[in-house]
């Protein structure tokens, strides 16, 4: 077996031994030829780089005078492709509720109130879709 660089392609970290001969052993049972053997020496060769993935959203998005949005109020998935809208949409509901508001607390819970369902819809469904494209 040939010696294994200390860096992935790309000058991404090599991760722990242990995590790619879990890959490697995932790869020669689910792959079939002629696949198994592009995919089983890409991670021999660590030129597999992996960027983790979490899905995040908090019990609340606002406290006190600070509002969330976007990424900062629920991190998706990536693989929906609804992150930027998502942000469009929370900046929207939180501007207009803010605009001409009397009493900004009054506004941020309404803001709160409006979106949270939404987000935690998106989230569900989002988290949805990456265990059916990852097949678990």
């Amino acid at each position: 077996m040939a010696a294994r660089p200390p860096r992935a392609a790309g000058g991404g970290r090599r991760g722990p031994d242990e995590v790619y001969e879990s890959l490697e052993r995932a790869a020669e049972s689910k792959w079939d030829a002629p696949w198994r053997t592009g995919v089983v020496e890409t991670i021999r060769d660590r030129s597999v780089i992996a960027t983790p993935i979490s899905e995040y959203l908090p019990e609340r998005v606002v406290d006190g005078r600070v509002a969330l949005v976007g990424d900062a109020a629920h991190a998706q998935t990536p693989m929906t492709g609804a992150g930027f809208e998502e942000a469009v949409i929370d900046a929207a509901a939180l501007a207009r509720e803010l605009g001409g508001a009397d009493d900004l607390g009054a506004a941020l819970q309404r803001y709160e109130l409006l979106r949270i369902g939404d987000m935690r819809d998106r989230m569900a469904a989002g988290a949805s879709f990456s265990r059916g494209f990852a097949g678990v």
